[in-house]
């Protein structure tokens, strides 16, 4: 009996019987409809993978979610010396904080403390500000963002991210790094660039951006959560 050549489906031979061409189509329709079962069904969105090691064996299955950025929230800075962020989510696998346009009322600099509780953080970082070693290279139970300077109170170009990686881990310390610019009191531009650790098992769900005695005038803070 003649098979096809990839899938081995039963075919009639040349010398079989006209009469018995019914039957032969039921065979190779009953082997195809046999050997693609498993293309039937699936929903919307879902993808076909295989299922194991064996020809035409697949399964229907939800991609998983993957390389995501999900705006979690917005917050403006317009007045007071402490800003407290809570209850972020603990879904995702690493957390960008975003500070953009940050200014405040008089000269002066500002600090980030993790979880908004009687827990203070140790965080440990070191780097580099404007190409050489800068201020702040060390460990502290704050991130110091300006690196200790201050800045010129009118100016709002500054801006900084900060990646903590596995934030809402339980059983480990967090990767940190941060990066940004700002003009500090002497209208001099300065870039940053540092990296560490928040040196704790504790997840992060909140922070405070806290200023050393001024007021906030000026600024965004945007959480993502990152899979």
């Amino acid at each position: 009996m003649a098979t096809t050549t990839n899938f081995g489906w039963t075919t009639p031979d040349d010398t079989d019987l006209v009469k018995d061409g019914a039957a032969a189509i039921r065979t190779l329709g009953s082997a195809i409809d046999t050997s693609l079962v498993d293309l039937k069904g699936g929903t919307t969105g879902q993808v076909l993978e295989k299922a194991s090691n064996t020809d035409l064996d697949f399964t229907w299955a939800t991609p998983a979610a993957g390389g995501g950025i999900t705006l979690l929230s917005t917050t403006n800075l317009t007045t007071g010396t402490t800003v407290s962020i809570n209850s972020i989510s603990q879904s995702y696998k690493n957390l960008i904080i975003m500070l953009q346009n940050v200014s405040l009322a008089s000269d002066a600099w500002f600090y980030v403390k993790f979880r908004n509780d009687t827990t203070d953080l140790t965080v440990s970082v070191s780097g580099l500000r404007n190409s050489t070693a800068a201020s702040g290279n060390n460990t502290q139970n704050y991130l110091d963002v300006g690196n200790g300077a201050d800045w010129e109170s009118t100016n709002t170009n500054n801006c900084w991210t900060i990646n903590i990686y596995d934030y809402a881990s339980t059983s480990q310390n967090k990767g940190i790094q941060y990066f940004g610019s700002f003009v500090d009191s002497a209208a001099a531009r300065n870039e940053c660039n540092f990296a560490g650790s928040i040196d704790s098992n504790l997840a992060i769900d909140s922070f405070q951006l806290v200023t050393n005695g001024t007021n906030f005038a000026n600024g965004t803070v945007k959480i993502y959560g990152v899979n």
